[in-house]
């Protein structure tokens, strides 16, 4: 990694978050990979 790329990343912040899902994960994924419904569950994605 060159020192212009080394700068540029070691600036980059990180945010985490969890949650916990009373689920099974099964459905969990079929929501997630629903990527047409997207916008009716998530405000960022339009």
């Amino acid at each position: 990694m060159n020192k212009y790329a080394y700068r540029l990343f070691s600036r980059m912040k990180e945010v985490r978050g969890s949650i916990d899902i009373d689920t099974p994960m099964a459905r969990v994924w079929q929501v997630v990979t629903d990527l047409k419904s997207y916008p009716k569950w998530n405000p960022w994605i339009t």
